[in-house]
């Protein structure tokens, strides 16, 4: 209403809890509109270091199944039924697939002169030392006062082609081990509950492993990615122990895996292994699910598991780079077993969502590498959580009448700290808040006092949309138990609305009352292209209609000078037979 009026408004929508789309209506000929958004974003803590992961650009998914509507891509005229401007057309698998398909500028993009440019300043105040603090992905300029940093790009502008990364490390002796963050709104006490188990010595026995390696060779994963996925495998099995089986599984548009089964890790077989993966290349489809399901439920060896010590692991390196990402959780849910995945992020753009939240389902971890240089580091540490006992059967024991997010809390492997958020009673006597668990098969407590949240002395700005947030994931989480859409949606519209956060069924809407566009004048509409992501392979299928690359041209031209010259040489042995 307010577009067809003439005034400028913005409207902002969620399709994926990573993903979404920003539109602006009414903007004059060489106008610039400024549009700010606030949001609150929990910081990931592991292994004594604290990590922030800004997303920059957006790795195009693959849609799995049949296209529901049918026409040609070239022509903009099959793509007028889709408001949102996406390259793909919706599929059994992935109705919304028009929607979650923005274009891709087929324009390589660079920090010295950038498509889409990105400028960035932080403060970072932790209230405790700091042993660094560092961007993997970017050169940053750093200055310090009083114990704040302030941040900015060291080139003061960067493409926006790999996601930013913002880490930090506590200095020795001052890693936080426990804390209680608190917020007070309108009246409800909110609070963040992190809680750092004691680290589990190694086994003096390690029970024995079977572990299966799934990697994806798809066409999203071609330039570096691939590169990355290759010495990520190849390391991982540099690490199998003599007690240890294992198998691999790759898939593309198809999936096949290395061994019928799971085999030991000899030298032998992990010197196949290794030539199998130094020979992988990226091509077609991300045909995923097949391959993830043939993973969860391939054969097991019966003389491990009746022991009853054996640990079955199964670890997946992608890009995520799809678009039936409700279909890949439903399918870990009911397979999963006592197995426990293990997802591992390629590339400089991942689908961070699929692989925190297969992570998430399949009861493990989720690492990410984002160039070549990390990837020792990345697998030692991920092996080093596998090789240690993690901290099972944990409980909370909040007051009564507390709402706590996630419900069940899920085992915590090395280094990584407890994180629950809850929504604390009007009233309650309790005093201190007690974590128990087992690890290494010994129980651990640990107790926390709990302060007088009521104060706006101890307001922690954030945590009531951290809890809202999470409660609306685990909302959202019924459909994979087969909740209906709209059992979900009325649980989660009054959270969304109360606490003004975007979500499926959710969006912010902003109108300016004057009028921009004078009447009779007509709208052209266009859609942003984001930046290919740093180091991928052209991806031609989400470039705009109309763009055609120039390495595309090249290429079209040498195979038309190839042409040209085969038919000269046919017609010349022709014309000399006739002689």
């Amino acid at each position: 209403k307010a577009k067809r009026a003439g005034k400028k408004a913005s409207l902002v929508s969620q399709q994926r809890p990573n993903m979404f789309t920003n539109r602006v209506a009414n903007i004059a000929p060489r106008e610039s509109v400024v549009v700010v958004l606030e949001y609150v974003q929990g910081v990931d803590y592991d292994a004594g270091e604290f990590a922030l992961r800004f997303p920059m650009t957006i790795t195009p998914r693959y849609m799995p199944g049949k296209a529901l509507v049918t026409g040609d891509m070239e022509d903009p005229e099959s793509l007028a039924y889709e408001p949102q401007g996406g390259w793909a057309l919706p599929t059994d698998q992935v109705p919304d697939a028009h929607e979650i398909s923005p274009p891709l500028n087929p324009r390589i993009g660079g920090d010295s002169n950038p498509i889409n440019p990105l400028t960035l300043r932080a403060t970072l105040d932790m209230g405790m030392p700091l042993a660094n603090v560092d961007s993997a992905y970017h050169d940053i300029a750093l200055s310090r006062r009083a114990g704040v940093y302030s941040i900015a790009l060291a080139s003061g502008v960067s493409e926006m082609d790999r996601d930013f990364v913002l880490t930090w490390r506590p200095v020795t002796g001052s890693e936080p081990q426990a804390a209680l963050f608190t917020e007070t709104v309108e009246g409800t006490q909110y609070g963040l509950l992190m809680v750092l188990p004691p680290g589990a010595a190694r086994p003096d026995q390690a029970p024995s492993r079977e572990i299966i390696f799934v990697i994806d060779t798809s066409g999203s994963m071609g330039g570096v990615s691939i590169e990355q996925a290759r010495a990520s495998l190849t390391d991982a099995l540099e690490r199998l122990g003599p007690d240890d089986r294992f198998n691999i599984i790759e898939f593309n548009s198809t999936h096949s895996s290395l061994f019928r089964n799971a085999i030991p890790a000899t030298r032998n077989n992990v010197a196949r292994a290794k030539e199998f993966v130094r020979l992988l290349n990226a091509s077609g489809g991300t045909e995923m699910l097949p391959a993830l399901r043939s993973a969860l439920v391939q054969q097991r060896d019966p003389d491990m598991h009746q022991s009853g010590n054996a640990v079955r692991q199964v670890i997946f390196i992608t890009d995520g780079a799809v678009g039936n990402e409700a279909a890949l959780f439903r399918a870990v849910a009911e397979h999963l077993g006592d197995t426990r995945l293990f997802t591992v992020g390629i590339g400089s753009a991942p689908n961070s969502y699929f692989m925190r939240k297969a992570a998430e389902v399949g009861r493990g971890t989720h690492t990410h590498i984002g160039k070549l240089d990390e990837v020792r580091l990345k697998m030692g540490t991920l092996f080093e959580k596998l090789s240690r006992p993690a901290a099972l059967n944990i409980q909370v024991d909040w007051p009564d009448g507390a709402q706590a997010w996630p419900q069940r809390v899920p085992d915590l492997y090395y280094g990584e700290p407890l994180s629950v958020a809850v929504q604390l009673p009007a009233a309650y006597s309790q005093n201190a808040i007690t974590v128990r668990g087992e690890l290494g098969g010994r129980p651990w407590t640990r107790s926390i006092g709990i302060a007088d949240v009521a104060s706006d002395s101890n307001n922690d700005d954030g945590v009531a949309s951290l809890w809202a947030r999470r409660k609306i994931g685990a909302l959202l989480n019924r459909r994979l138990a087969g909740a209906s859409d709209d059992e979900v949606r009325d649980a989660v519209l009054p959270v969304a609305l109360a606490h003004q956060l975007l979500s499926p069924y959710t969006s912010f809407v902003a109108i300016e009352e004057r009028i921009s566009r004078p009447e009779g004048e007509g709208l052209a509409r266009k859609a942003v292209a984001n930046t290919r992501p740093r180091g991928q392979s052209e991806q031609g299928f989400a470039y705009p209609a109309t763009a055609t690359s120039g390495p595309a041209k090249v290429w079209l031209g040498i195979f038309g000078l190839f042409v040209s010259l085969v038919l000269h040489l046919l017609r010349r042995e022709e014309f000399d037979l006739d002689v």
